[in-house]
């Protein structure tokens, strides 16, 4: 190295970077120079002082400047749990559309073949390749709907929010809380970072496609749908509901325990009426009951781009190979509200409501250049339209009535309360309270798509912090649709200039 690169090194060290120019490194340039090696003397510059070393000392042979490009998510945490994040030392996905799209996210490394002699330095350049960027990924997510939902769940609840065109199937918001900032693991994380922000109900899960639930009293939908398919019941057919049923020696409560009284199968479903679903399930065979499930999608993947769950159907091979013996009518009743055996993902959920929405069971999808993948549900459109007309009253006059407020929407809704143990135990730490659950679908009254959503809140007694978080989004949705009227517009495709 001559001196004058030896006097560039030193004002460069002197002037710019921030460790001294000590002996050890002076040797260790030394032997670099001599031995046409690289030595590192600085790494992660700022672009203002990258500047100005390119300005003064870009004319230097030794010294060579190298540019890289980092991974940067502008909004945090936004979307986390669909985009994922990068390990830090090899940019490799770790989780969401960073793993499953790795290879064409990432594009192809370029490289220089070279030939060197016994010091490593450079006799001739044989080869030279020029990298290749990666490919642009569109997804469907919808900007501003997606920042409505980011706001909707209060900071000491855990669970998901999704939204899907119940046509297409191109889900506009999937929403994962609590979230995380993948920007977090671009750089070294400390273990008290780590203890304070990702192991405090574990927000790197994706509890909108890999947590499972009971269902709860959405799974009546499926109840409801299997006995009229079978012609256990007819639409008209009522039922006394004396707050409880007596089967095999002991009572099953209604969500109501001094009872509804005579009731309609719609009512029963407005009310979610326990007693009238008891009384079903004594009439259907689990199997059977299994075969209307399947037929609504669960027990079985949706095929979305990103990893999901399946969940649990049962039935009576399922219990014989699992438990050595058959399913117990008593555990029927408990299949036929949703609890028991059963477990569903919010995916599978939102999909279901879906199909009662359009008739057609439809993949869900991640990706504008996804094809739409759909198929008739195979249930009577009569059946179909008696779940609809029952949920319209779930949200105007039912247990999800605080929809009504939000005038201008027209909403469809079932709501559920999730046990997570016996009813026996007393709720002594917030871990043994029922999860939230509300699904149905929407769509403004000036125009626009129809959207099925599904909300399920963990840990909170009741259906109602669920109900409430709708509210919250629709009345979001609703004043987006009065100062963008294009926004709702079925005719107009929007634009979206932003996407996560």
């Amino acid at each position: 190295m001559s001196a004058d690169d030896w006097k560039v090194i030193y004002e460069l060290h002197e002037t710019y970077l921030s460790s001294l120019l000590t002996d050890e490194k002076k040797q260790a340039i030394a032997l670099a120079g001599r031995y046409a090696r690289r030595i590192l003397l600085q790494a992660d510059i700022p672009f203002e002082v990258l500047c100005k070393i390119s300005e003064h000392f870009g004319q230097c042979s030794s010294l060579i400047i190298s540019n890289r490009f980092d991974r940067v998510y502008p909004h945090a945490s936004f979307a986390s749990h669909v985009l994922g994040y990068l390990s830090r030392s090899e940019k490799i996905g770790r989780s969401g559309v960073e793993r499953v799209l790795q290879g064409a996210l990432q594009g192809q490394l370029g490289y220089v073949k070279q030939v060197i002699n016994s010091t490593g330095k450079c006799l001739s350049q044989q080869e030279y390749h020029e990298a290749v960027a990666g490919q642009d990924v569109v997804l469907t997510l919808d900007f501003q709907m997606q920042t409505i939902a980011e706001r909707i769940f209060e900071k000491d609840q855990t669970g998901a929010f999704i939204v899907m065109d119940a046509k297409t199937g191109a889900v506009r918001v999937l929403l994962s809380y609590p979230n995380f900032d993948p920007n977090a693991f671009l750089q070294p994380i400390t273990e008290q970072a780590w203890h304070e922000k990702m192991t405090i109900n574990n927000p790197l899960l994706n509890r909108a496609t890999c947590s499972l639930y009971p269902p709860a009293s959405t799974f009546k939908l499926v109840t409801v749908a299997a006995a009229l398919e079978e012609k256990i019941v007819e639409p008209t057919s009522t039922y006394f509901c004396h707050g409880y049923v007596e089967f095999g020696g002991r009572k099953y409560a209604c969500m109501r325990r001094i009872g509804h009284g005579e009731i309609s199968l719609k009512n029963a479903l407005v009310k979610s009426c326990n007693a009238y679903m008891y009384e079903l399930a004594k009439r259907i065979h689990v199997d059977r009951l299994a075969v209307y499930a399947k037929r609504f999608g669960f027990g079985d993947k949706t095929n979305f781009l990103l990893p999901e769950q399946v969940g649990l159907v049962p039935t009576m091979a399922w219990k014989l190979s699992t438990y050595g013996e058959r399913i117990w009518k008593g555990e029927m009743l408990s299949i036929a509200i949703g609890q028991g055996f059963l477990t569903v993902t919010p995916l599978q959920v939102v999909r279901m409501v879906a199909s009662i929405c359009s008739g057609n069971l439809v993949r869900p999808r991640l990706l504008e250049s996804e094809p739409i993948v759909a198929e008739p549900v195979a249930f009577s459109s009569s059946t179909l339209h008696f779940l609809k007309d029952a949920m319209k009253e779930v949200a105007t006059s039912g247990t999800a009535r605080l929809l009504a407020d939000v005038t201008q929407v027209q909403a469809y809704a079932k709501t559920g309360t999730a046990q997570t143990c016996s009813l026996e135990k007393a709720k002594i730490s917030k871990d043994q309270l029922e999860h939230a659950w509300i699904t149905g679908f929407f769509n403004h009254k000036k125009g626009g798509p129809e959207y099925a959503f599904v909300a399920m809140v963990e840990h909170v007694g009741s259906s109602r912090p669920a109900v409430e978080l709708v509210k919250r989004f629709l009345q979001a949705y609703d004043e987006l649709c009065v100062q963008q009227p294009e926004y709702c517009s079925s005719t107009k495709k929007k634009e979206r200039d932003e996407r996560a």
